[in-house]
Parts: structure tokens; C-alpha cells; sequence
């Protein structure tokens, strides 16, 4: 047996080597190529160490890999894809949209194939998966059925981890994880999946008895699932796409959903990978468009919606659907910001404000007229945890929609004029052309109420 002495020496010895040696930076199941060519390699997690590349003239699944994945022992392997598979055989086993007949289903099911595609491109920020609905809606099932397709796992599915670092080792390990069946989220673990997904950095330490430390950082393609959506804070849901869900008939048992499911996957694997090698070819070939949160999310669905034979025009549209939906949850989440809006949209120095001329007064003036509305509609605003007490804590809820409040066609603004804080409020659309449009609206109405009696 080697004595201590001989074991540091052997240790000291592979630390030269590695620090001296060629560093490789690893990934979890999906990696650019090395050489920097634009090809994507997808990690199969078997015993043969294969993988599929991914270029602009096809893919293959190769044996011969370079250095690139990071395997842990949850993963599961891959289907073998099929040649000439379908990823829209996806679509029966998620079932978003009660008329599927109609524009905004099709928006829907064309935003959950494009932000499937897009798990097999690396180093952009994913927006998060959230399907809820009622019971019997099969939501985890259809989580697991995506998940399966890249990130085959014998922990499919997760709860909350118990604290920030158990989170960060779960998304450190699992390049998909679904996080089941939520009914609450804690404000820490909302704000280290806002991370998550546009990037996280930890530095831990190796043991408690030492100086060494390790970096963990990531991207993950998160999936959160519930009968509400999970999602309520803003900065949350300004990355997530929403895909409510219906209950389905239950003709067939889970098990027979299963077999069902494995006999077609891969085909819907290679689907997959067909519309990857599209989109690689057509990157770079489109115009300027308008960008949303995620931009480069933006820029590769525009792509991977023509991949997968729809147009860039309804990708755009469905993100400006789920945009208005982001907006709406969050304003509905926060009283505060609910109620503010109820304020402005009465108050006449508010009204008419503009940028140029803001309706200007103190946090704790304004406080306390919003405060006054609040009770006028109903809001609890004594001993209650979701309206704020003073003006401090007020001005910090309106922060956390103000991407919502926006939208609403409202802004404001806080500064210090020298003496003591100032909020700035007004009104983004143009008021007098708002009232005049309203009454133009108003008359028409009126004579075609004439005319039909």
C-alpha cells in the first residue's frame, strides 16, 4: 500500500498536469463543435460513447466523438433516430388548445416546436416550458415525452430542491429538468431559474477542510408544470413561454400513451434533428425583425419556424401573444401594480401627462392616492402581505412589473430632485389623440345602434 507521502506526490503530479495540459470545456447532452465549424453535437449518454453531429448537409450519429460531454449517472440513452421523421408527431401528445381549429392553438403549437427545436442549440438563453390546466390534463406526462427526446433521464421528473445548493447541483446535472406539479415557488428558487436560464455562475468549495473551489456554469432548458401556472413574478415570466392545456379524453391508460409514444419517437427525434439542419442552413439568410427578451431565441425560432414549414410571420405573431400573456398574468399577480394602473387610468393629472410633461410628487403622495383606489375596489390594504405598508416597499412592487405596466401604456420614473424622492408618472400614449379615437369609437357605435333599430 502507498504511504501518504507517495500519494501527494501523485496528486501534486496530476495537477501539474492539468493545469499545464489542454483544458476542455465540457457540456450536459447538447455542445458546439470544438473546431467552431457551427455543426451541434447531441450526446446519445451510451455505452459506446456515441453522439450526433449536426451540420448544415445532415446529421449522423457518430462514433468517433471529441472530448465534450459531462455525463452523470441519471442520464439515460437516446433513441436511434430515423431518417426522414416527423416533429410534428409531437403535437397529439400535448394537448394545448381546446379549438384546434383556431389562430391562437396554432400559435401555440407552433411556439412549443420551435422552443423544442431549440434545446439542440447550445450557448443561447431557452425560455422556460410552462404548461399548466386542470386535472386529467396530462401535463408532466407531455414534459416527459420532450424531455425524452434529448435528455432521457431515470429522474425525469423533480421537485424544489431544499436550498440554493442543492438547486444549483440539480441544474448543474440535468440539461431538461422538469420541475412537477407545482403549487408554490419560493422567491430564491424563482430568481436562480431567471439565472438558469441566461446563465449561472456558482463558485463552491471542494471540501470544508480546504481552499480549493469549482465553478458551475450553465444554461438549462427548464420545464415547470402545474394546475396554475407556476410563473408569477415578473422577471420569471418575462422568460417563459405559456402553453395552457385541456383535459384529455381518457381513451387510453398512461401505459398505453407510453407504448404509443416509444413506437414514434424516433421518428419525432429525427424530425427534430431534420429541422435543425434547416435551420442551420438559414441562419443568417433573414432580415432584421423585432427582438423580444430572449433575443437570440428570437432570432433562431424565426429560422426554425421555417424549418418547420411555417412562416417567421406567425412565430412573431405567437411571441407577441405570449408577450400580451406575460403582461397579463403579471399585472395580475401584483396588486400593487394592478391597482396603480386602476389609478392612473382615472386620476386627470394623470391622464394627461406626458413624458415631456409628467405628473410629478412624491412616492408617499402618490402611495397613499393609489392606497385610496385600492380600498375603493376592494383591496385589503391593512395587515396584508400583497400591499405594501409605505412607500418604500411600494415603489419596490411597482419595479417588479414595470416591463407589464409598460405595455399597459403607462410609465413613471423615480429620482432624487436634491432635497427628496420624486416619482414621475405619465401617460405613453398620446392622450388627446387616445380621447379623440375613443369618441370617433363612441359615435360609430352609437349610429350603428341607430341603424339597426
Amino acid at each position: 500500500m502507498a504511504n501518504t507521502e507517495s500519494l501527494n506526490q501523485v496528486i501534486r503530479l496530476l495537477k501539474y498536469e492539468a493545469a499545464h495540459n489542454k483544458c476542455y470545456t465540457l457540456y450536459n447532452r447538447v455542445a458546439p463543435d470544438p473546431t467552431g465549424d457551427g455543426s451541434i453535437w447531441l450526446d446519445m449518454a451510451d455505452a459506446q460513447n456515441r453522439a450526433y453531429r449536426i451540420t448544415k448537409e445532415g446529421w449522423l450519429l457518430e462514433t468517433d466523438v471529441p472530448i465534450l460531454f459531462r455525463r452523470y449517472e441519471h442520464q439515460r440513452p437516446l433513441v436511434e433516430a430515423v431518417k426522414g421523421g416527423d416533429a410534428k408527431l409531437l403535437l397529439p401528445f400535448v394537448n394545448i388548445g381546446a379549438n384546434k381549429s383556431s389562430i391562437t392553438t396554432q400559435h401555440r403549437q407552433l411556439l412549443l416546436l420551435v422552443q423544442t427545436a431549440s434545446y439542440l442549440i447550445p450557448n443561447i438563453a431557452h425560455p422556460i416550458n410552462a404548461i399548466f390546466g386542470g386535472h386529467g390534463s396530462h401535463k408532466s406526462l407531455a414534459q416527459r415525452y420532450i424531455r425524452e427526446l434529448f435528455d432521457s433521464s431515470a429522474a425525469l421528473l423533480l421537485g424544489i430542491p431544499r436550498d440554493e445548493n442543492a438547486a444549483l447541483q440539480v441544474l448543474d446535472h440535468h440539461y431538461i429538468p422538469i420541475f412537477d406539479n407545482l403549487s408554490y415557488m419560493p422567491n430564491w428558487f424563482s430568481d436562480m431559474l431567471c439565472k438558469a436560464v441566461t446563465g449561472a455562475g456558482q463558485e463552491s468549495r471542494v471540501l470544508y477542510t480546504d481552499d480549493d473551489s469549482f465553478i458551475r456554469s450553465f444554461r438549462r432548458c427548464i420545464m415547470l408544470n402545474g394546475l396554475n401556472l407556476p410563473a408569477t413574478k415578473g422577471d420569471l415570466l418575462s422568460r417563459t413561454i405559456m402553453h395552457p392545456t385541456e383535459p384529455v379524453d381518457k381513451t387510453l391508460t398512461e401505459k398505453e400513451l407510453n407504448e404509443k409514444y416509444a413506437k414514434v419517437l424516433p421518428e419525432i427525434l429525427g424530425g427534430f434533428l431534420d429541422v435543425v439542419v434547416k435551420a442551420l442552413k438559414l441562419k443568417g439568410t433573414l432580415g432584421e425583425s423585432k427582438l423580444f427578451r430572449l433575443a437570440d431565441f428570437t432570432e433562431w425560432g424565426r429560422v426554425l419556424a421555417i424549418a418547420l414549414g411555417e412562416t417567421q410571420g406567425n412565430f412573431m405573431e405567437a411571441m407577441e401573444e405570449n408577450l400580451r400573456n406575460q403582461n397579463s398574468v403579471d399585472i395580475e399577480n401584483n396588486v400593487v401594480a394592478e391597482v396603480f394602473l386602476a389609478y392612473c387610468k382615472e386620476a386627470i393629472e394623470t391622464i394627461w401627462a406626458t413624458e415631456e410633461q409628467p405628473f410629478t410628487s412624491t412616492p408617499s403622495e402618490v402611495f397613499a392616492q393609489v392606497t385610496t383606489k385600492a380600498q375603493e375596489i376592494g383591496v385589503n390594504v391593512k395587515n396584508s402581505k400583497r400591499y405594501p405598508q409605505g412607500a418604500n416597499l411600494f415603489t419596490r412592487k411597482l419595479n417588479d412589473s414595470k416591463a407589464a405596466i409598460i405595455a399597459s401604456g403607462w410609465n413613471y420614473e423615480t429620482t432624487h430632485n436634491g432635497q427628496y424622492r420624486v416619482i414621475s408618472i405619465w401617460n405613453i400614449t398620446n392622450p388627446l389623440e387616445k380621447t379623440i379615437t375613443t369618441m370617433i369609437n363612441s359615435v360609430e357605435n352609437h349610429t350603428k345602434l341607430l341603424e339597426a333599430s
